[in-house]
Parts: C-alpha cells; structure tokens; sequence
C-alpha cells in the first residue's frame, strides 16, 4: 500500500484524485487492506461506474458479480485493459468458472463487425 502512495505522488497522470489519498490512508488505517480496496473501488466508482479497475478491487473484495459487471462494462466501453482480463489472476481466481466469465472472452475473441 506504501508503494501505491509512492506510485500516486510521482505519477504524471494519477489513476487516484488527490482528494482521495487521505481517505485512503485512513481506510488502510482503520480496517486493513480490505478496507482500503473497498474505499479504492468507491473512488473509481464515483465519476463512472463500471471499468476493468473497479472490476480488479470487486474481484480482491470477492465480490464476483460486481466484478463481473463492472467487467462486462468495461467490454462495452471499449476499456483499453480489457483485453488483459482473461490472463489477470485476479479474476482467475475469482470468476473463471462462472459462465458470465467464459461469455466475455467469447465476445471479445469473436465480436461482431
């Protein structure tokens, strides 16, 4: 977590807004890692739900439909990490075997013209 505090103050484009490291810290603080995942996917979630991070956080908090939903909107975005989430042990160990799982990689291995 100190790496990822680190990462945001020498980061040119900050995946988190400044406002929110406080919040972060605290959480991290206050509840552990898990805590500061779930304060982590309601910053990314706030300006636009849905994504391939928010899905990453749903997927370490264990929360398997969220993160595949936020998967699926990701795909329909046009998220540019999306294509990485079939190799992401994360959402390997997590939702690989659901059938939603296998369902986005057919439509992203074979889509549509």
């Amino acid at each position: 977590v100190e790496e990822f505090f680190k990462s945001e103050r020498l980061a040119v484009n900050h995946s988190t807004m400044p406002e929110h490291l406080d919040e972060l810290r605290t959480a991290f603080e206050r509840g552990g890692i898990h805590d500061f995942w779930r304060v982590r996917v309601e910053t990314i979630e706030s300006p636009a739900p849905g994504g391939y991070l928010a899905a990453k956080y749903y997927a370490r908090l264990g929360d398997d439909d969220a993160a595949l939903n936020s998967l699926r909107h990701a795909f329909e975005k046009r998220d540019f990490n999306f294509p990485f989430f079939y190799s992401e042990p994360v959402f390997i160990n997590c939702c690989s075997a659901d059938p939603r799982f296998r369902e986005l990689h057919a439509m992203w291995a074979n889509p549509k013209s």
